[in-house]
């Protein structure tokens, strides 16, 4: 019996010899795929150092100071040492991607509109409504795209946004021109089998305007879900087709984020980053491979009859006839 104890002593100790050596091994790996100057600084560091310093690092980067004297900051910093909330320029939401916003362009901005953005953001159902005028009258009978653009600040979209990609997609019953940044999808263009004409984003908003040439649209409603859809007509489908740009302004639900609602206390725990008012101007660069994506529902008609060879002789009357005009010759 006291021979068996040794020898199960020295089993455990191996086993933990080579669960050791593994996590090492892990570890090590990890740390040699990181850039030089981040290995430098792990020098001479404890396991629990490294560990915390690899944590922070991505986050530290997308964090900014832009806030540092405005009245929800100073709250969060005297708040037993809360951290500031985090600005990062990701999109959110579930499904493809979205506009967002030119990191630069916002932070050189004033800060007091910065300042704006964030009393809008956190406190949109604490007050900010009372204290600021909405953009439309109550009846929504000023609600016209010059109105909605002129009223608002909308930050310009990341410049990545400016210059597109369109692929043409032919359904069974409708087609779509879908617009990509960074192989993501963000835009869709639709046209139904009965020729009407939508368009599709993939983000939680209020209000979405689009202008090509002397055409403009503008849809405002309060979203249901992640995937914003409106009709337009067919001139500004046409229109985008034709000269391959169109302008787009966006206004960012302020309640949501991953689809999920959210009030004050869940935006500063979550440290979310608000959802802002953007707009871009779009140039689809393969515009002429794509043009022909969409035809009327009668050059649909015709093509699908052009497809289809009939046999309009069944009764072998044509021969008939033929003959018959032979004879009266």
């Amino acid at each position: 019996m006291s021979r068996i104890i040794p020898w199960v002593t020295a089993v455990a100790l191996l086993g933990l010899f080579v669960i050791v050596y593994l996590m090492a091994s892990t570890s090590a790996e990890e740390i040699r795929a990181l850039p030089p100057e981040k290995m430098n600084s792990l020098v001479g560091s404890s396991p629990d150092d490294i560990a915390g310093r690899l944590l922070e690092s991505d986050a530290l980067h997308d964090q900014l100071a832009l806030l540092d004297q405005s009245s929800e900051v100073q709250a969060l910093k005297s708040n037993k040492g809360n951290p500031m909330i985090k600005v990062k320029y990701t999109t959110n939401g579930p499904k493809h991607s979205a506009l967002s916003v030119d990191s630069f362009a916002f932070e050189n901005s004033p800060k007091k509109l910065v300042e704006e953005v964030w009393d809008r953001w956190l406190n949109i159902d604490e007050g900010y409504l009372n204290r600021h005028t909405h953009w439309h009258k109550p009846d929504r009978g000023d609600i016209t795209f010059d109105n909605f653009t002129n009223s608002l600040h909308f930050f310009p979209a990341d410049k990545k946004f400016s210059e597109v990609t369109a692929v043409c997609k032919k359904r069974s019953n409708f087609n779509e021109l879908l617009l990509y940044t960074d192989g993501q999808k963000w835009f869709d263009l639709n046209q139904e089998r009965s020729n009407n004409y939508s368009v599709t984003l993939w983000e939680w908003y209020n209000t979405v305007a689009i202008k090509s040439g002397g055409v403009t649209f503008i849809e405002h409603r309060t979203p249901r879900v992640h995937r914003w859809n409106a009709r337009i007509e067919s001139s500004l489908a046409n229109e985008i087709l034709k000269t391959g740009k169109f302008e787009v302004y966006v206004e960012g639900n302020q309640s949501r984020s991953d689809g999920v609602m959210m009030n004050k206390v869940d935006k500063k725990t979550n440290q979310v980053f608000p959802n802002l008012n953007l707009r871009a101007t779009v140039t689809i660069q393969n515009i002429e491979e794509v043009r022909g994506c969409f035809g009327t529902q009668e050059q649909i008609v015709e093509e699908e009859a052009g497809s289809i060879t009939l046999n309009t002789d069944v009764l072998g009357l044509m021969a008939y006839f033929e003959d018959k005009d032979h004879l009266i010759q």
